[in-house]
């Protein structure tokens, strides 16, 4: 699989490290290099040597530069491009920081006749008084390539480096070397950031309803989301059918600019696959029925060779399941008589079997996934008394709200009620506020309405759970990443006779997202203080905590690793670990887990942290910085100031957030580039934070300005401003994933759900829209969100994945409450 080219499986199956692929310019973040086509004749290049270049129409009716040399002769064509301080467009590197990593090239051809010597890219750092190399591309001979003909070569970094911009750097040098006896030809002179190269293949996930860009042998038909039959991603699939060989291929041509293979590239590919229930399989394997992802590259004469494949022979069992099939490494790079790349997926079975989603490129440059991605924190840890669902009678009010329902004092104030929260009308004269609604566990601070618009709902309630999956796809976000105590927890605090609340959540998210219409994915965010705090009963050591990580595990992956929404990434189960060091544990002792997990499952987790992992050679495919709170946005720097109502002025700006979540993210980013061919970051998007509802859960978090605990954290309240700064930082970090926190945190007030307003609900019941002010306060952040999204896609703002309109969503849930189709709350 792409990304196990220098990996070491945690089964201790050693995987050869690919050679490493030299394309990878980054076809979003390409540098500003004017004329570098040369539509202006040779302005901004200089040029030494032998003998003169010029600009004429070259081989592929363009203008090109052109040289005409003879034996011996040498001459260098060099393109400048100057590199400012940090956050310059093109920047170097602060002190101590790597630089990013940077990928050029350019497009040769030779006349008839050319001969002798070579033509070769070399890009420098310029510091002001000397040169270093960075990247160099292999010596291109005019023998290697038909005359007429365009290559594309790219410069490759010396030793298999990244070829990172130095903090010293203040000009980039792009230097064209041609000592080619005969006319050679320059011409598409490209650079930017280098990012394993992602192929543009036309209609990858065939949500064309006529294949565009793609041939077919045998019988191939497009599978629609109406048909009932969901894709995996998008809503239409490609189904190979019929009682013999079928097939779909795809050709790229080789030309040497962002999107396109390059030459000396070492491609890659992957897709999804579904084997269909018409399916004639064995109880076993048969080798001669298969499915096969396969790449072939092709000279100019038609000669086919295969460079990669992967084959998958399915058995009875498999029928009914998606699975991620991907090339190993290929058994050679594409060479410089190469003229094309195809990429073909065939069956040999009778029945069907569809495929999604077909992804080409380097190794690392993709995981299964689309290339940007938007996931949300789900918490699903409230109950509601007045939900079908809650079929037992809680003994306490704690038992029958769940989250909802919080009375502990804050820990620097023990006999402190003044932040207690009790919305059970049995035990509680405050059980409502005074507009009518639920008292939950949520801040005041802001005022009492800032409450769920569905009321204080139930997390198992599969109308609320649809809505909420239905608004998040209207946003723009890909997936849900559900916050996990385990299993064994969940079923330990079940209420007699219901299903409990934890699990029974997760399947409703994994159900919601399982309809036709949606490709929406869940993942799941672990929590190992479940065990390793004593929540679980029966665990007194240390060893039988971890196995009772290890147990959680295996019921999710035995459980519910087979359902279509489970979030994977190169094939793999994405598991966050929030506080992977929670009660000592280590990361040997993850690597052990997910080495337990695998031998018992045969899945290799693909385990993301929210701490800075410490190892080099960790168990971590991934990094999120969790951090939402920081004394420079505290409305509050000490408890004894949140009492006596003094703030700390001057009151925190959207700049001060911006800067924060620039460092949070800062933190996952450098840590990826210490080894960014097998990490992977995510950058952070939050509202705000405001943990008083919960008071501060009741125990010290960190030390407050006068030197005693800390005990409540709230940031300065900036309306929509604080997440537009978050999600500003977080697309200008780099990362291809962006986590937003929270969906519907509501005890710490970092929810994106909808709020509640008396005049929505006014609105809703007359047919009616709501006032522009009241819109905002009900559905701004998710608004916020869905336009941070779109920019972050490149996506038009104002829609979502599939166009759906987010106040529509929200406004049809609340006509249903109303109308009792769906449970109302409050």
């Amino acid at each position: 699989m792409p990304r196990w080219a220098s990996r070491v499986l945690r089964a201790g199956v050693l995987v050869v490290a690919a050679s490493h692929a030299v394309g990878g310019i980054d076809s979003e973040a390409r540098y500003a290099m004017p004329n570098a086509n040369f539509g202006l004749g040779l302005a901004g290049w200089t040029q030494s040597g032998a003998a003169p270049f010029d600009v004429a129409v070259g081989p592929g009716g363009t203008p090109a530069a052109r040289i005409d040399l003879s034996t011996g002769q040498a001459a260098h064509l060099t393109y400048s491009l100057p590199v400012g301080p940090p956050g310059a467009p093109l920047a170097r590197p602060a002190p101590g920081a790597l630089g990013e990593p940077v990928a050029f090239g350019a497009r040769v051809a030779f006349d008839a006749g050319a001969g002798g010597g070579d033509v070769s890219v070399r890009v420098f750092s310029f510091d002001g008084a000397s040169e270093t190399l960075l990247l160099e591309s292999s010596a291109l001979a005019a023998s290697a390539a038909s005359s007429g003909r365009y290559v594309a070569l790219a410069a490759l970094a010396p030793g298999g480096g990244a070829g990172r911009i130095l903090t010293n750097t203040l000009e980039l040098r792009i230097r064209i070397a041609v000592s080619c006896a005969g006319r050679t030809w320059i011409d598409g002179v490209v650079g930017g950031k280098r990012r394993p190269g992602d192929y543009r293949l036309v209609d990858p996930s065939f949500e064309s309803p006529y294949l565009g860009g793609w041939s077919t042998v045998g019988d191939v038909a497009l599978v629609d989301a109406g048909s009932g039959r969901a894709a995996y991603f998008g809503t239409r699939s490609v189904e190979l059918g019929g009682p013999r060989t079928a097939l779909v291929q795809q050709t790229l041509a080789i030309e040497g600019y962002p999107g396109a293979p390059w030459h000396q590239d070492a491609p890659f590919a992957g897709c999804w696959v579904h084997i269909e229930g018409d399916a004639l399989l064995g109880s076993t394997p048969d080798p001669a029925r298969h499915v096969e992802l396969a790449l072939y590259a092709s000279t100019p004469g038609g000669a086919r060779t295969q460079l990669a494949s992967a084959v998958w022979a399915p058995s009875i069992s498999d029928r009914g399941k998606w699975r991620f099939l991907a090339t190993d490494a290929p058994s050679q790079d594409l060479g410089f008589a190469h003229v094309d790349l195809q990429v073909e997926v065939s069956k040999t079975f009778p029945g069907g079997a569809r495929i999604d989603f077909v992804q080409v490129g380097e190794s690392q440059a993709f995981t299964g996934n689309p290339r940007r991605i938007v996931t949300a924190s789900y918490v699903g840890w409230y109950r509601s008394p007045l939900s079908p669902h809650a079929l037992a009678q809680g003994q306490t009010p704690r038992q029958r709200w769940r989250n909802w329902y919080w009375t502990a004092p804050p820990f620097s104030d023990p006999t402190s009620t003044g932040l207690a929260h009790d919305p059970d009308c049995t035990t509680s004269p405050t059980c409502l506020r005074a507009n009518g609604r639920r008292n939950g566990a949520v801040s005041e601070l802001t005022g009492i309405d800032r409450l769920p618009l569905a009321g204080a709902y139930d997390s198992r309630d599969r109308d609320v759970v649809r809505w909420h999956v239905d608004l998040a796809r209207a946003v723009g976000i890909d997936s849900f990443t559900y916050d996990w105590l385990g299993h064994t927890l969940s079923e330990q605090t079940v209420l007699p006779g219901e299903d409990a609340v934890g699990d029974d959540t997760l399947l409703a998210l994994i159900d919601a997202a399982d309809r036709p219409e949606s490709d929406f994915k869940i993942g799941v965010m672990f929590e190992p203080k479940a065990h390793m705090l004593g929540w679980v009963a029966g665990e007194t050591t240390f060893a039988e905590r971890k196995q009772g990580i290890i147990d959680d595990l295996v019921w999710l992956v035995e459980t519910l690793g087979h359902r279509r929404p489970l979030w994977r990434r190169d094939g793999r189960l994405v598991v966050f670990v929030f506080r992977h060091t929670v009660g000592g544990l280590t990361e040997a002792d993850w690597s052990d887990v997910d080495l337990q997990v695998l031998l018992r499952t045969g899945e290799d987790l693909e385990l993301v942290a929210t701490e800075r992992p410490a190892l080099q050679d960790t168990p971590f495919d991934g990094f999120l910085s969790w951090r939402l709170v920081d004394p420079t946005i505290l409305r509050y720097a000490s408890y004894a100031d949140f009492v006596a109502g003094d703030e700390n002025w001057p009151a925190a700006t959207s700049g001060d957030v911006r800067e924060l979540a620039a460092e949070v993210d800062g933190v996952a980013r450098g840590w990826e580039l210490e080894d960014d061919d097998a990490r992977f970051s995510l950058a952070m998007a939050w509202p705000g934070f405001d943990d008083t509802g919960v008071a501060g859960w009741g125990q010290p978090n960190g030390t407050g300005s006068d030197g005693q605990p800390l005990s409540v954290r709230v940031a300065w309240d900036l309306g929509v401003d604080f997440l537009n700064a978050t999600f500003d930082a977080a697309i200008e970090s780099d990362a291809e994933w962006v986590h937003v926190a929270t969906w519907n945190d509501w005890n710490e007030l970092t929810a994106i759900e909808p709020a509640w307003h008396p005049f929505y609900e006014q609105a809703a019941a007359t047919g009616q829209r709501a006032a522009p002010d009241v819109v905002e306060a009900v559905l701004g952040r998710l608004l916020a969100v869905q336009a941070g999204t779109a920019a972050f896609k490149r996506r038009s703002q104002g829609t979502g994945s599939f166009g759906l309109d987010v106040e529509g969503v929200a406004r049809a849930y609340v006509r249903a409450a109303l109308g009792g189709q769906v449970p109302r709350y409050d």
